[in-house]
């Protein structure tokens, strides 16, 4: 409890082409913060000026931003894996659109039963949001199943699961 702790969570995309060359296949936004308060006291950039392709920024509060993150990608990725498509597809069939919906509204009771208000609007508009902007996109959940890799599963669903149990 005493050594301080961060997090961070990105919308950039990269994926691994061969081994040491990796592609940078969408930008976006990395957000870091405190998750402790031995954390708390630093108010400087933990981030040099190494990177400036990369938009980097601290996050008022980054329980909130992990919680959007995993709610988005508890709802998109084990369905584009499950189904086997591209992130935009899961809004082509009225089965798919309900199973998300569906899903969307058991993480938003799951996160409002740990006090973790997510979005202004329903997670669901999000995720179909978020859907339509990476339409052509593979979750990396899919890619890991298409490539026989370990996926996040646990991490992604399995928290929020254990975060339903807890409560």
């Amino acid at each position: 409890p005493h050594l301080p702790i961060w997090a961070a969570t990105t919308t950039d995309g990269a994926y691994l082409k061969k081994p040491f060359h990796v592609i940078r296949a969408g930008y976006g936004e990395t957000l870091y913060g405190p998750l402790n308060q031995s954390a708390t006291g630093f108010t400087g950039s933990l981030f040099p000026q190494i990177f400036p392709e990369l938009q980097i920024s601290q996050a008022p509060d980054i329980l909130h931003k992990l919680w959007c993150k995993v709610a988005i990608n508890a709802a998109i990725n084990p369905l584009t894996a499950l189904y086997q498509c591209k992130n935009g597809e899961l809004l082509n069939t009225a089965e798919r659109r309900n199973t998300v919906a569906d899903l969307c509204d058991e993480i938003s009771r799951v996160a409002n039963a740990c006090d973790q208000p997510l979005f202004e609007q329903p997670l669901f508009d999000v995720v179909a949001h978020v859907a339509k902007q990476t339409a052509g996109n593979f979750s990396s959940m899919h890619q890991d199943i298409l490539h026989q890799r370990p996926t996040e599963i646990e991490q992604i669903t399995g928290f929020i699961c254990d975060e339903a149990t807890r409560h």
